[in-house]
């Protein structure tokens, strides 16, 4: 079974969007064409499956191509791909001295989370053009230039098949 992932930006809250429990539906929006065949209209609902974020609960979508039986999920952009922290928290980390960083809850998961940034920051900062000399450098600059970290990642997603920590095959439009 082939799948995809897409991350679609949400005006809404995690905590609100976590409140709403599987009446979250008001808030995602269907993709318009199936991303393998392009065909329009094609996806329809196919149901849903509960992830983690920030140890809440949460609720993703997931359509179902009639045409081609591609699988694909809408991941919240508050959400990290493949991960367990939401992008906020991820965000306030890594902006943090290393004084300010060991205090937080889940310090060894977002040393991790740093520590796989370190690996990309450089493949990431030449595909956006950033002039960064190292990995904090790059991400205060991403984050300039996108005005958040969810928007860098969508932007990394869609144009580069590219998740802020790591590339997924999931984000890469199947053949």
């Amino acid at each position: 079974m082939l799948s995809i992932q897409i991350l679609q930006p949400i005006n809404v809250s995690l905590r609100d969007y976590w409140a709403a429990g599987k009446d979250f539906w008001g808030w995602i929006i269907r993709p318009e064409c199936c991303p393998r065949c392009g065909r329009d209209p094609a996806l329809r609902r196919q149901g849903c499956y509960a992830r983690f974020v920030d140890e809440l609960s949460v609720w993703i979508a997931r359509f179902r191509c009639r045409y081609c039986a591609l699988d694909v999920s809408v991941l919240p952009d508050f959400a990290m791909p493949y991960r367990n922290r939401s992008v906020a928290v991820v965000t306030g980390y890594f902006g943090a001295s290393e004084v300010e960083r060991r205090p937080q809850g889940g310090h060894d998961t977002l040393r991790r989370y740093w520590q796989a940034w370190q690996g990309v920051w450089r493949q990431v900062a030449h595909r956006v053009g950033l002039a960064a000399d190292h990995a904090r450098s790059a991400w205060c600059e991403l984050l300039r230039r996108f005005q958040d970290a969810a928007a860098a990642q969508r932007h990394l997603v869609q144009r580069y098949q590219q998740a802020l920590l790591k590339r997924y095959r999931v984000h890469a439009a199947p053949k």
